[in-house]
C-alpha cells in the first residue's frame, strides 16, 4: 500500500523542511510569502474565491493543507470545476433565504441578513462576553442598530 505513494516522497521532504506549520498553518506563507508571493489580482481574487467556498475565509488565513487538497483535487486528470448555475450569487442568495424563512408553521422568527453593510461598531453584553446586536451603516447615510435575538455573525 505504501509503494504507491513513495512516488510523492520528494514533494513530501520539501514540504517537510519548510517546516510543519507550512502545511498544518494558513495559506498565508504562500500568498504573501516568504515561501511564494501571488501578485497577480486576478489569481489572488481566485484563491479568495476557492478558500471562501472551503472555510469561509480569505486564501491567507485559510487552513493551507485544506488549500494544498483542493487545488491537487481541481488538477488531477479527469477532474472538473463546477459552478452554480447562475453564479456565486445564487449561493449567497439560497443561504439568506435559508436564514430569513418563516419556522414551520408559518411564524416569522426575525431573522434578517443584511448584505454590503459597513459595521461601525458591535454591541456586547454588560459583562462584554456576548455580541448582542451591531451598528451598521444604512445605504442612504446614517446608522441602524441591529439587535441579535439569540447571536450575531459578522465577518467585519
Amino acid at each position: 500500500a505504501l509503494i504507491p505513494l513513495l512516488r510523492y516522497l520528494p514533494s513530501l521532504f520539501s514540504i517537510i523542511s519548510n517546516g510543519v506549520d507550512t502545511s498544518t498553518g494558513p495559506f498565508g506563507p504562500f500568498m504573501n510569502g516568504p515561501i511564494f508571493k501571488v501578485t497577480d489580482k486576478w489569481l489572488r481574487d481566485w484563491f479568495d474565491a476557492l478558500a471562501f467556498s472551503l472555510s469561509g475565509l480569505p486564501a491567507e488565513r485559510t487552513s493551507a493543507a485544506a488549500m494544498a487538497y483542493v487545488l491537487f483535487d481541481m488538477h488531477r486528470e479527469g477532474a472538473a470545476l463546477d459552478y452554480p448555475k447562475g453564479g456565486l450569487g445564487e449561493v449567497v442568495k439560497a443561504l439568506v433565504k435559508g436564514v430569513e424563512q418563516k419556522s414551520k408553521g408559518g411564524v416569522d422568527l426575525g431573522s434578517k441578513v443584511h448584505l454590503r453593510r459597513r459595521v461601525e461598531s458591535i454591541e456586547f453584553n454588560a459583562e462584554g462576553n456576548r455580541a448582542v446586536g451591531l451598528n451598521v451603516s444604512k445605504s442612504g447615510g446614517g446608522k441602524i442598530l441591529v439587535k441579535a435575538k439569540e447571536g450575531v455573525i459578522c465577518n467585519a
